[in-house]
Order: C-alpha cells, then sequence, then structure tokens
C-alpha cells in the first residue's frame, strides 16, 4: 500500500498551520509523509513545523520562493508518495480523508479521487474537535460562482466517529471519463486541487503555474485530464475549507484579478487543442463562455471596490473586458450555464461598465449596513 504525501504550502499561518497539521495526525490511515513548504514566512510558521517535525519523524520541512504555486512544485518535486494531495494551511482534514480516497483508488484503478467540502467560518471547530469528531452528516454540495474560492455551502459532522474497528467505511462514488470530468467537473466549478487524491504518475511532470495567483488549480487539473482514463468523485465532504476573511479571495483588488479571465481563456484554448473541442460542440463553447463572463464579473465587481485612480488607470483593462463579455453574451446558450444573478451582472456591465460600478459598490455598502448592530446604524 503505497504512502500518500501530503503536501501544505504555508507564509504567515502560525495561527492555522498547527490545525492543519493536525489533521493529517488524526488520519486513520498512518502510512503518509507530510510536507510542510515555507514560501517566505515572517512569523512563528517556520519554529511551529519545526516544534511538528520533531515530534513526528513523517513530518518533512521545505522551503521555496514566495508563492503558493512555488511552494506546491517543491512539495511535488519532493515528495515520496505513491499518491499525493494538497492541503491549504488554514483548512483541515476529516481524519478518513486518505483511507477513504486511497480505498477508491486501490479498487477502482482511477487517477485520481475527489470528495466534497464543508465550510468553516467559526475555526474554534478545529482544535475542540467538532470538526475532526466524525462524519459529515450533509451530503448535498451547492456549486458556487467562482473558481476555486465560492465553495458551495457545508455544515459540520455532528455523528459519533465511524470505522472504529478499522475498516475503511463505504462512501458512494461517481466514476467519470476525463471528458465527463471536463464538462461536470472543469466547467461544473470543481476546478479545486485540494480535497482530491491523485496518483503521482497521474501528476508526472505537471507543475502548477508560477505566473498565475487566480486560476492555478484550474489549469493544473485540466492539464492533467489527457493522461486520466477514469476519475471517482464523492458528495461526502471529508475536507473542511475556511472561509478566511483575510484569504486571497477575499483581498481588495489588484491586478492579479485579471488572472480569473486569463486562466478560462487558456483553458478553453488547452480544450480544443487536446480535446479537439470546443470549436465544433455548441454546449461547451457555452459552458467556456459562460465561466469567462463570471471570471469577467467577479473581477469587475473587485474593481468596483477599488479608488476612483484605480479605475481610472484600469480604463483600458476594462474596456477590453467588457469586449470579451460581449462577445461571450453572443455565445449562443451562454446564459442557461450562469449561476443565478449573472444575467443582471453580465448585461449591466456590457453596457456601462461604470454603471456596473456604481451599482455594484451601492449594494456592496448597504450590505454592510445591515450588518451592522442597530446601534451603530444610528
Amino acid at each position: 500500500m503505497g504512502k500518500c504525501s501530503v503536501i501544505i504550502p504555508y507564509c504567515d499561518a502560525a495561527g492555522t498551520l498547527p490545525d492543519a497539521a493536525e489533521s493529517v495526525l488524526r488520519q486513520t490511515d498512518p502510512d503518509w509523509e507530510l510536507l510542510l513548504v515555507d514560501n517566505g514566512s515572517q512569523d512563528e510558521g517556520p519554529a511551529l513545523a519545526s516544534k511538528l517535525a520533531a515530534q513526528d519523524g513523517r513530518i518533512r520541512l521545505l522551503t521555496s520562493e514566495k508563492g503558493v504555486s512555488r511552494a506546491r512544485n517543491r512539495g511535488l518535486d519532493a515528495a515520496y508518495g505513491e499518491y499525493v494531495t494538497f492541503l491549504d494551511a488554514d483548512d483541515a482534514l476529516h481524519p478518513e480523508f486518505l483511507a477513504i480516497l486511497r480505498k477508491e483508488l486501490e479498487e477502482t484503478g482511477a487517477d485520481f479521487a475527489g470528495s466534497g467540502f464543508a465550510i468553516v467560518r467559526d475555526r474554534s471547530a478545529f482544535p475542540n474537535g467538532e470538526m475532526l469528531a466524525g462524519r459529515n452528516d450533509s451530503r448535498s454540495e451547492r456549486p458556487g460562482p467562482s473558481m476555486e474560492n465560492n465553495k458551495g455551502e457545508g455544515s459540520a459532522a455532528d455523528h459519533d466517529a465511524v470505522g472504529q474497528d478499522g475498516a475503511v467505511p463505504a462512501v458512494s462514488f461517481r466514476e467519470q471519463t476525463a471528458e465527463t470530468f471536463l464538462r461536470e467537473g472543469i466547467l461544473g466549478n470543481d476546478t479545486r486541487v485540494w480535497s482530491k487524491l491523485f496518483r503521482r504518475e497521474t501528476v508526472a511532470g505537471t507543475r502548477f503555474r508560477e505566473d498565475l495567483t487566480i486560476g492555478e488549480d484550474t489549469l493544473f487539473v485540466l492539464e492533467l485530464l489527457p493522461r486520466v482514463k477514469k476519475a471517482a468523485v464523492t458528495r461526502e465532504k471529508l475536507y473542511w475549507y475556511y472561509d478566511n476573511p483575510g484569504g486571497a479571495m477575499n483581498r481588495p483588488f489588484a491586478e492579479s484579478y485579471f488572472d480569473q479571465v486569463r486562466c478560462w481563456q487558456e483553458a478553453e484554448q488547452f480544450t480544443e487543442e487536446q480535446f479537439r473541442a470546443p470549436a465544433d460542440e455548441p454546449e461547451l463553447r457555452a459552458r467556456f463562455a459562460a465561466r469567462q463572463a463570471v471570471g469577467i464579473c467577479l473581477t469587475a465587481s473587485k474593481l468596483a471596490l477599488a479608488d476612483a485612480e484605480t479605475r481610472r488607470r484600469m480604463a483600458d483593462r476594462t474596456e477590453q473586458m467588457r469586449g470579451l463579455l460581449r462577445s461571450c453574451a453572443r455565445t449562443p446558450g451562454m446564459e442557461q450555464y450562469l449561476p443565478a444573478g449573472y444575467r443582471q451582472k453580465v448585461r449591466l456591465f456590457a453596457g456601462s461598465p461604470a454603471l456596473y460600478f456604481a451599482a455594484y459598490g451601492l449594494w456592496k455598502k448597504r450590505t454592510r449596513q445591515s450588518r451592522e448592530p442597530a446601534d451603530r446604524q444610528g
């Protein structure tokens, strides 16, 4: 039974890294190595990582240049395991994550297996054991409109631990071909690398794009598909994602947000080259157009909250996005693949970016005010 390599990139994550590592230490499948990859920390994270490594010989310490993609690539280069998975430094794994996904790979010969996830907004659920005590009862996962970081919804488990006799619990998986996963996964909002266990031979020489800050997960998984004969997915939530207020997708506008648009353009080009689609498939053209349109709206929404000088400086990029969005909107069938509310956003931004910025900014202001305590509202 091959070892599982768990790769955790971290940077200034002293407040969350111990919980993430502890969730690996709690795995019922003990045949793993944990690679903690520091990529530029200025806090106590490296000291905490050294302390963890001193306590368990399965933990290895690595360093890389700054950037999560560089850190993940460093981990991939150093990994010994037959299987590889990625865990973000502010998230956690269900205790049976490795056991369940490894069992599925070994029994079916799938190239990778993926699970659902639950959102956690209160970090106290990690260290006090609430999330790590047992299986998650809610199995549905609602796709969100974003790329890697709109994660659907879920809740913590309140069931007793399972598999206490050492047996791996039965979980229902669906098997998919590479082209099915392209349609239902990549184009259905499952572009994440976390919550999946990959055969190392499937990953082979594929590495994360270091020139992207958003969308690198999408392109990494997509580039694996030509080597994938079979994937296995379950909606069981075996990964817990922390909705971090300081996370990358919750930060103020930066030019790197345009990567949300660029990655889908490159994804479509790669698909045309490798699968000879979507050039001759109207459905795929419509799905890719919808994903690009969502990326444009998400980028525009971030830009709407920037200061006026930044918006003036981004005027040419804004017009480029507007032109691309209009092109997407002309794709037959595109609207049926847009998440709820995005038809109006697409039409508004395509018609007038200035009006979109004003309307979105006003909506966000009212949303914040509605969440403030009554005494603060005056």
